[in-house]
């Protein structure tokens, strides 16, 4: 699924693959282990101006799009990559003129998550919430009854980060950090 940094050019490379089994997952409802998985690209505004990038209130709009065309939303998977707001997932350095502020030789931190994305769970309680975007926040978190992941990112430092999840036909029997 392509983030916010990415130009609205990958999503046709990624379609051209659908016929190797690659699934475009995006403005549509997709089975995955037997559930319904709904994704979602757009993030809140960030201080970098990507290209993929709505209003709290549009990203509302469209997440409730999405959620009406699923038949049972406690039973759904929700793959957005902007995290919910004010969660273990949602936290990055706090920014002055686009540099970090720095207090007592530490990165100030701050909650920059959707407010839209955490309205959504709470008042449709999917049965996971699988999310991104914030490279700092290798986390897991609870809104309610609705379990929320987020790998984080630390490509850059060569290390790989993600969840297992383990589902049975109940939904979400166990989901667990992994990395290397």
């Amino acid at each position: 699924m392509p983030g916010n940094d990415d130009d609205h050019l990958v999503d046709e490379i990624i379609k051209s693959y659908e016929d190797k089994g690659i699934i475009w997952p995006l403005d549509q409802v997709v089975e995955i282990a037997g559930f319904e998985t709904i994704s979602y690209e757009y993030v809140n505004p960030s201080p970098w101006d990507t290209p993929r990038e709505k209003k709290e209130k549009d990203l509302k709009k469209d997440l409730e799009k999405l959620f009406s065309k699923v038949d049972h939303p406690e039973k759904t998977i929700l793959n957005t990559h902007a995290p919910p707001y004010n969660t273990r997932l949602d936290f990055a350095p706090k920014l002055k003129n686009l540099k970090p502020v720095i207090v007592a030789g530490t990165v100030e931190m701050e909650h920059v998550g959707s407010k839209a994305v955490r309205e959504v769970i709470e008042e449709y309680q999917p049965m996971i919430g699988l999310h991104g975007h914030i490279h700092e926040s290798y986390a897991k978190d609870k809104i309610g009854k609705t379990p929320v992941v987020n790998p984080g990112s630390e490509y850059m430092e060569g290390i790989l980060r993600g969840f297992i999840i383990e589902f049975s036909d109940k939904g979400v029997e166990n989901y667990y950090k992994v990395e290397g």
